[in-house]
């Protein structure tokens, strides 16, 4: 049986209308153009499994880093602050939990 990986992103989210969001509650609301194309290869696939029942599985992945990313995003803030041993400021209780995915 043949199976179709496809890479998408978190961002076909768009703003939550929901917390915590739920991927079978929240709609794919997202405006800008990485995220339409992202949710337009996501239809692609539904409807090849009902027209031709290929089967697919679709990673939606959230919080990226590798040597391309912007230099304004998270992971590339942290290591630049501390490659210049400097302070990296935790917004919040310092309790929170988050998980990168490095590419």
């Amino acid at each position: 049986m043949k199976r179709i990986f496809f890479s998408s992103s978190s961002e076909v989210y768009g703003e939550p209308t929901e917390l915590p969001q739920n991927e079978h509650t929240t709609p794919l609301n997202s405006r800008i153009p990485y995220a339409i194309v992202k949710n337009a290869g996501e239809a692609y696939l539904r409807s090849f499994k009902k027209e031709y029942n290929l089967d697919f599985t679709i990673f939606r992945f959230f919080n990226t880093y590798g040597s391309k990313q912007s230099v304004d995003f998270v992971m590339s803030l942290f290591i630049s602050l501390a490659l210049r041993n400097q302070d990296i400021a935790i917004y919040g209780d310092g309790m929170q939990k988050r998980t990168f995915c490095c590419y």
